[in-house]
């Protein structure tokens, strides 16, 4: 079961990697390096296929660790909120730049989301969602069990920020130090916005996956308005401490 598995990921990742190259080379990577890019593609799929399929692995450790990822079990609700949220968000980020003047859109504008939303797989695989694996599979519920949600995620966003430090100086990411400052800027309160919602539906990992990856979808698609989707996340956060007391540690109960 885990090899077939195994191959339908690698097929679909890497199939979905290959929509997202024009998107790509069109915004931030130089044609140049494509027989590169093909390669690392081809490995990263099969990293990223060889950690999904290890919900079959013989290794209990392994196999426990990505349980989380195979349902919320009557919390599908939030796999509803982890995939739209972002997108809202998104486009009310985009309404306000349109209210406030600072650019003017026309149909061509939403092409992006047509070609972002069918890269969801590739982004899903490897373009973020695999993180999860880490922060909320692993490092949250550690996390939890000596600290308050609000510190638990104020923690993970400065690691996670501190994570992405590389990408601004080899050019993905781009900005330098400002660039990073600035990622700190919303990195955290996502580390915040996460651990709520590790809360509330239940420490499932395919759902902060499907968030993780929206996230970076739609991002990426209303670019132009990325600083007032920023404030909207921030806004949130702040939101989200105040009305679920985040400060007060979980009882074992809401554990």
């Amino acid at each position: 079961m885990r090899w077939k598995t195994f191959s339908i990921i690698l097929i679909v990742s890497f199939l979905s990697g290959l929509l997202s190259f024009p998107f790509f080379y069109l915004n931030y990577i130089n044609f140049d390096y494509f027989l590169f890019d093909i390669i690392v593609l081809i490995v990263v799929s099969i990293i990223a296929s060889f950690l999904i399929s290890g919900l079959y692995s013989s290794n209990p450790g392994v196999s426990n660790l990505l349980q989380p990822i195979k349902g919320i079990e009557g919390k599908n609700i939030y796999l509803l909120i982890a995939f739209f949220i972002p997108l809202v968000i998104g486009l009310g980020g985009l309404i306000i730049v349109v209210l406030v003047g600072t650019i003017s859109i026309d149909v061509n504008y939403f092409i992006p989301l047509l070609s972002m939303t069918l890269v969801f797989p590739h982004v899903f695989f490897f373009g973020g969602g695999n993180e999860e694996l880490g922060w909320r599979g692993y490092a949250t519920p550690l996390l939890l069990k000596k600290y308050n949600p609000l510190l638990s995620g104020l923690i993970i966003g400065i690691i996670w920020s501190v994570w992405h430090a590389p990408l601004h100086f080899i050019g993905f990411a781009g900005g330098g130090w400002i660039g990073l400052l600035y990622r700190f800027l919303y990195n955290i309160p996502f580390g915040i916005i996460f651990t709520w919602y590790y809360i509330k539906s239940q420490g499932n990992l395919l759902g902060a996956i499907v968030l993780h990856t929206s996230i970076n979808i739609y991002y990426n698609v209303f670019f132009g308005a990325s600083d007032y989707i920023t404030l909207i996340y921030i806004v949130l956060a702040l939101f989200l401490i105040v009305y679920e007391k985040m400060w007060k540690k979980l009882s074992i109960q809401d554990d």
